[in-house]
This record gives structure tokens, C-alpha cells and sequence, in this order.
């Protein structure tokens, strides 16, 4: 799937300046609903392993910004999307995870005088999960 120029997933590559260039296209014109980085991949042909490499060396800052604006614009539109309706719910939810978004449901079934109450309570939270902090799963963010 990768190309002949493309080195070891944490070395530079040998066309690392076309590798920018096409990675900023992705993020002017990226041709799906959602970006990602499955999608910044393809678009650069190269593996997902290797965007993650890059976004993750010191020595490439301007990569990782990249990539850290392609998962911003992607929660920026599965939340709005999820909240207009627009994309499935469950998918949104899923996908919204890996951005630190979870749902915490809590019951109670009786209360101090033994009459049976029921309380549910539904919280999102973020809180400040990154992919790279998730153990660089091959799951899509």
C-alpha cells in the first residue's frame, strides 16, 4: 500500500516536502463527510501507522498539526452532524469516543424511605483523551 519512496514508518521520507503539501490538501479539500486520518492516509499514500509515526516525531511539528487539525475538524463535524441529525447516532457515538466524549448513565431503584424511585442520569464528558494515548489502536479516528 505504500509507495517505493516512503522510508520506515519513523523516518522521514525521502519526498517528505510532496508528503506536507499533500497532507495540507487533505485539509483543504478532504472528499468525505468526516475526515480522518484513515483519510489523510490514502490521500497520501501511505499507511496509517506512518501518519500516526509522523504526528508523533518531535522533528515534524508541521505534520502533527496536520493531523491534529484533521481530528478537530472531525469532532468539530460529527457534533454538529450527530446534533443536526445527520449522521447515525450510534456511529457518532462511537466515533465521538475516541475524542474523550463518553455517556455515563447512573440508576437508583429505591429511595431512603424504601419506596422504590427511580432516577437516571445521562452525562457527556471530555475529557482530554488523545488518540496517540490509546494505545495506537488500528480502529479509525
Amino acid at each position: 500500500m505504500s509507495d517505493s519512496k516512503e522510508s520506515n514508518p519513523g523516518g522521514r521520507p525521502s519526498d517528505y516536502p510532496e508528503k506536507i503539501e499533500l497532507a495540507k490538501g487533505y485539509l483543504d479539500s478532504y472528499k468525505t463527510e468526516v475526515p480522518s486520518v484513515a483519510g489523510l492516509a490514502l490521500h497520501m499514500g501511505v499507511a496509517r501507522s506512518t501518519v500516526y509515526a509522523w504526528a508523533e516525531n518531535k522533528e515534524y511539528s508541521e505534520f502533527s498539526y496536520i493531523v491534529e487539525q484533521v481530528l478537530a475538524n472531525q469532532e468539530v463535524k460529527l457534533t454538529d452532524g450527530g446534533l443536526k441529525g445527520d449522521y447515525n447516532a450510534s456511529v457518532t457515538k462511537l466515533m465521538l469516543s475516541k475524542h474523550g466524549y463518553a455517556e455515563k448513565v447512573q440508576s437508583e431503584v429505591s429511595g431512603p424511605n424504601g419506596k422504590p424511585v427511580e432516577t437516571t442520569t445521562t452525562t457527556w464528558n471530555l475529557t482530554g483523551v488523545r488518540p496517540a494515548d490509546q494505545g495506537k489502536e488500528d480502529s479509525e479516528t
